[in-house]
């Protein structure tokens, strides 16, 4: 939170609150996290305590951090959350790609051809289809730009031109490699 310009208690407040493992309190705790009248609020891990803590308000936004929350019963669809509950996933999947490119949108709604840098595999694969797929829902257009996992600094710069020669609006990178070795380059 500090490398975007956050600092506790300075112009952060954060209150920290624990159900100290007793499932007969989460009510009780999820009550009290509510009378701070948070602007946020992140939970860690417990899919119980997330449920009860998503009963007790529907307006607040819940991000939390979770093995798989669709399993778990606490959204239905990890791309689009039915509910006020956000967050990360330790067991994604592959509905990311079409979570990732509906963050994209919102950050660029303009963007109308987006390009989806990755390893050949990926782009080939399930992954690439499921941003294909996404693509198609949300009225994108992807223009691949597959690269071999050997990659190098060479072959992201011809990615970058090709990517500008068809004009496009926006970018998305997958964090796997050989991007993840990339990454600032990228």
């Amino acid at each position: 939170m500090e490398q975007i310009g956050f600092v506790e208690g300075k112009n952060l407040i954060v209150d920290r609150f624990a159900t100290d493992g007793q499932p007969e309190r989460y009510a009780e705790v999820a009550r009290s996290m509510l009378l701070r009248k948070p602007d946020v609020m992140a939970l860690w891990f417990d899919h119980q305590f997330i449920l009860q803590a998503a009963k007790e308000t529907t307006t607040i936004p819940i991000i939390a951090t979770f093995g798989d929350p669709v399993a778990a019963g606490i959204v239905q669809n990890l791309a689009r959350p039915e509910r006020n509950i956000t967050g990360v996933s330790l067991d994604a999947g592959i509905e990311m790609q079409g979570k990732h490119l509906d963050l994209l949108r919102q950050a660029v709604p303009t963007a109308e051809r987006v390009a989806y840098l990755s390893n050949r595999a990926e782009w080939e694969g399930a992954w690439g289809q499921a941003v294909k797929d996404a693509g198609k829902r949300s009225g994108v257009s992807i223009i691949g730009a597959p690269l071999d996992r050997s990659a190098q600094e060479p072959d992201y710069r011809h990615a970058f031109e090709m990517m500008a020669q068809q004009k496009v609006d926006a970018l998305m990178a997958n964090g796997l490699p050989p991007n993840s070795e990339h990454r600032e380059l990228i």
